[in-house]
């Protein structure tokens, strides 16, 4: 709500800072005063919406916080096995510009180009009980097949699942301190 207060101010202070800029008449009887309002509303918009982004960042991050604590307390914890998972890589490279130099345009995309390979993974996994199968698909961790494989044989990946609602779960990967769900 915040952010598009912010947004409302910036948008009016433009538009009453130009309309005053060259304001000649007479119906308006301080039109100075106007102009420094206009002004005054840029400022006020970037505060508000600055302070707006924050707030929500912090309070979501509050909830995801407490949402996690709970399903640690109360939830069903299942330390992940390899028998019971599928994995994907999601692994890509992405092109960076070398900056240190200038680059020529005629050049081509292959000159001055550094390649930087980014490791991603994730893991379903396949929980059996009785007859019932729950699938459950972990988030994006920031590390490679290899390496997402070895957690889950250290036994440092745990699925956290609400005993009421089985589509809220959570997965923990204790070594890395990352975590999602």
């Amino acid at each position: 709500m915040l952010k598009i207060i912010g947004v409302l101010f910036i948008f009016f202070g433009i538009i009453i800072h130009l309309f005053f800029t060259h304001y000649d008449g007479t119906l308006i009887p301080y039109p100075a005063l106007m102009h420094l309002l206009g002004i005054a509303l840029i400022p006020a918009g970037i505060v508000f919406m600055l302070y707006g982004s924050g707030k929500m960042n912090r309070r979501d991050q509050l909830v995801q916080t407490q949402a996690h604590n709970y399903l640690k307390n109360a939830g069903e914890k299942i330390i992940v096995d390899l028998d019971n998972c599928d994995f994907k890589s999601n692994s890509y490279e992405i092109e960076i510009p070398d900056i240190s130099t200038q680059y020529d345009s005629f050049e081509g995309p292959e000159h001055r180009v550094k390649i930087e390979n980014v490791q991603q993974s994730m893991l379903t996994y396949i929980l059996l009980s009785g007859s019932r199968t729950e699938s459950f698909q972990s988030p994006v961790f920031p590390i490679d097949l290899v390496s997402l494989k070895t957690h889950i044989i250290k036994k440092e990946i745990i699925l956290y699942i609400d005993w009421k609602d089985r589509s809220n779960y959570y997965f923990e990967l204790i070594d890395l301190n990352v975590s999602a769900g």
